[in-house]
């Protein structure tokens, strides 16, 4: 039989404020995990949100630094522009987001795979890219929404995807939403062509 423990503790502090349009915000905490894996050590997190009407913004920057049976150390920082449709879904959408390192909490150190003994600064480092555009249109035939879509996203390891598509929403009767998309994904120097679609209803 194998049997395994995991303990995780965390304490936290954030501080948030609201001047205008802009809402800037910090975060700290402690982490402590013991079981299997066990290392301590801070987590601090601080960015800002800006909103006007369709147009909103989002800017963050994280660091974590682990000390244990190994060190761990990661970082990363990331922009988001957005521009949101109208209040019926029609117009114009926009997300496109910059980013570099690791900007969101992640718990991979804490997966199967052991602790790394060292992780050098500026591994994984590289300048990522995630962009989406979309316009939603209300046609006379149909009694939902349509937005033709272009997304491209591009890791920070050189892998590329790209989708060219179509979603479809509607509330009456029900909720329905229908996606639709050609893709091309290029990893380690190999591309694949798939076509996709989702479909999702709720009564």
């Amino acid at each position: 039989n194998l049997k395994s423990s995991v303990r995780r503790v965390r304490a936290g502090l954030e501080l948030s404020g609201h001047q205008g349009e802009w809402s800037p915000y910090m975060r700290l905490s402690l982490r402590h995990e013991g079981g299997g894996l066990s290392a301590a050590g801070l987590e601090s997190e601080a960015g800002a949100r800006y909103s006007h009407g369709r147009l909103g913004m989002d800017l963050r920057m994280r660091w974590m630094r682990l000390k244990g049976s190994g060190k761990y150390r990661e970082s990363g920082a990331a922009a988001t522009l957005r521009i949101s449709p109208a209040a019926d879904g029609t117009g114009l959408s926009l997300t496109l987001t910059p980013s570099r390192g690791r900007p969101d909490g992640t718990d991979l150190v804490w997966g199967a795979s052991p602790l790394p003994s060292e992780t050098p600064a500026g591994t994984g480092n590289e300048l990522a890219m995630t962009v989406k555009v979309g316009y939603g249109i209300r046609p006379l035939q149909l009694p939902g929404l349509v937005t033709p879509t272009l997304g491209y996203a591009r890791g920070a390891q050189g892998d590329e995807r790209l989708r060219v598509g179509a979603d479809y929403a509607t509330e009456v009767p029900h909720e329905l939403r229908l996606g639709f998309g050609l893709e091309r994904r290029k990893t380690l120097g190999n591309a694949d062509r798939n076509i996709r679609l989702d479909a999702n209803m709720r009564w």
